[in-house]
This record gives structure tokens, sequence and C-alpha cells, in this order.
């Protein structure tokens, strides 16, 4: 489904990613761990456009995307939600859910799909408040919601449980697994906790200086590999 080989990204002459080759299969739950300043925001940045690749590759579902601009690698059927969420603090919930349909392949107008609000109940609720007057929590939610209006085939996920409280860690939690047992959609997710990415994930890729230095099934990231390299 997704594919990078040999990426080489980074921040004007500062090069982050040294040689990433990774892949994401139909289904799977992919983990991309590492110390903080390993690449791994950097890495999904590349993979969405909002960085541009210095070299190597990025494929998707047989379409190379590595020149592509970040809206048509989305209405190709990439998600993405972004560390710290970025949702649009001065627009009500509805307009935001709105504007993810515009990556939409399938859908537009004003209606939103039941598929990006039927894990959220509470938002309906919350149709007219601005954005930025939700919690942290909230507008995780909102995110969520928003990237899945446009029903993508691969959802990219960077640090959906930061800075938010336990009970919506769950729901998050609760969330990826749905859309893991409904098959339909891929996930590359990054996340710090090891005990959420244990509960989720089925394979694993950890960064250190902008290279993978171990990749595995879920089941092989055992003590050893955890204090070698996560261990701070």
């Amino acid at each position: 489904m997704l594919t990078v080989e040999q990426l080489e990204s980074g921040y004007g002459e500062s090069l982050v990613l040294r040689g990433v080759t990774l892949e994401v299969r139909p289904g799977q739950v992919v983990c991309l761990l590492g110390r903080n300043g390993t690449g791994k925001s950097t890495l999904v940045k590349s993979i969405m456009g909002v960085l541009k690749a210095k070299a190597g590759k990025i494929s998707y579902d047989g379409s190379v995307l590595t020149r592509k601009p970040p809206g048509e690698r989305a209405r190709s059927g990439l998600g993405y939600v972004p560390q710290g969420r970025e949702i649009f603090g001065q627009l009500t919930v509805r307009e935001n859910i709105l504007i993810g349909l515009e990556a939409s392949r399938r859908r537009s107008g004003d209606e939103i799909p039941p598929a990006a609000i039927e894990r959220f109940p509470v938002l309906p609720t919350m149709y007219e408040r601005r954005g930025g007057d939700l919690s942290g929590g909230q507008q995780q939610q909102l995110a969520f919601a928003r990237v899945l209006a446009a029903e993508p085939e691969l959802l990219i996920l960077d640090e959906p449980c930061e800075g938010i409280q336990p009970s919506i860690v769950d729901d998050i939690r609760d969330v990826i697994r749905s859309i893991k047992s409904d098959g339909r959609t891929a996930i590359l997710l990054v996340e710090q906790s090891l005990e959420f990415v244990r509960s989720v994930g089925d394979y694993v890729y950890i960064l250190e200086k902008g290279s993978v230095a171990w990749q595995g099934e879920m089941e092989q990231m055992n003590d050893e590999v955890v204090r070698r390299y996560l261990t701070v």
C-alpha cells in the first residue's frame, strides 16, 4: 500500500532522515517509534508532502507520490492527523469536519458522512461550537473526524495521545482498534507510549539518528530492544 524507499529529508540544509525504507500493508497498524529528535515527525511530514524529500521514493497504491503536492496525496487516499491537531479554532466543529471533505475522492457538498462521526458521538452535540473552545481531547476527536470524513485508505497519526486526558486516550485506542477490525484502512502511528502501541500495533519501525535501527513484528519488540533503542 505505502512504500518508502531510501528517503532523505530535512529542513533547509539540515538532513534529518538518512535512507529510510519502510512499508505499510493493507489493514496493518504500523508503529513508528524512537527517542525524541530521531525524525519520526519529519518522516510523516515527508510522506504527506508537507516537507519535500531530498532523495528517495514514496509510492502509494502503485503511484509515485514523491513530487506530488500534499493535496493530491490526500485525494489519493492518505489521511493525516498532525501532532498538535491543527484544527481551525475560529471555525465551528461542523465546518472543521466539512473541510475534511475537500480531500475526499468520493464526496462533495455539505453532508457529513456517518463514518466521520459515528465513533465520536459527542461531536454532533457540539456542531455550532468553535473548534478553539474545545478541550484538547475534544479537539483531538475533531481532528480524527475531520480526516475520516474523506474516508482515507491510509491514516497517518502523529502523537495522537499527546497531552490529552486518559479517558480520551482510551477512546482513541478504541477508535484505532475499530478501524483495524474493519480491515479497510491501514494506519501509520507515531506514538511515545509503549503500552499504547503494544495494544494496537502489528509491526514496528524504530528510528535512531534519522535511520531505521530496528524493525519487526510487535511481539518481537522485547525488553532488550526497548532498552537499547527507546529508553532515555
